[in-house]
C-alpha cells in the first residue's frame, strides 16, 4: 500500500493531490492516506507545498502539491532513470528540484 502510494505521488509531482482520489486508488481509508503522508513527510521523503491564494477560505480548503526531496528516489519509484533528452516528464523534475533546492536553502539560511 505504501510503494501504491508512492507510485502516486511520484506520478503527480508537479500537480495537486487530493486525498480522497489517492484513498479510492490506492483502496485504503482517507485517514491511512494521510497518516502514511505524514510519516513520509517526517521521515524527509517528501514534503508538501500548500496553494497560495489572496482568498484564506480558498487556501486552507485547497489541495497540496507533494515533492522529493531527492528526485533520484522519486524516479527509483517509478523506475524511470532515463536521460533528459528522453523523458516526458522533464518540466516535472524541474519543478520538484528547484522548490526542493529553494526550501533546503530557506531552511540553512
Amino acid at each position: 500500500m505504501l510503494l501504491d502510494l508512492l507510485k502516486l505521488l511520484a506520478s503527480q509531482i508537479e500537480k495537486e493531490v487530493s486525498l480522497n482520489e489517492i484513498s479510492q486508488h490506492v483502496l485504503i481509508d482517507v485517514k491511512t492516506v494521510k497518516r502514511y503522508i505524514d510519516l513520509l513527510v517526517k521521515s524527509y521523503v517528501i514534503f508538501p507545498l500548500t496553494p497560495f491564494s489572496k482568498n484564506l477560505r480558498s487556501e486552507i480548503s485547497g489541495k497540496n502539491k507533494y515533492y522529493f526531496y531527492d528526485t533520484g528516489v522519486r524516479n527509483g519509484i517509478i523506475n524511470n532513470f532515463n536521460r533528459l533528452d528522453s523523458r516526458n516528464d522533464v518540466g516535472a523534475l524541474l519543478e520538484n528540484c528547484i522548490i526542493a533546492e529553494r526550501l533546503k536553502k530557506n531552511k540553512n539560511t
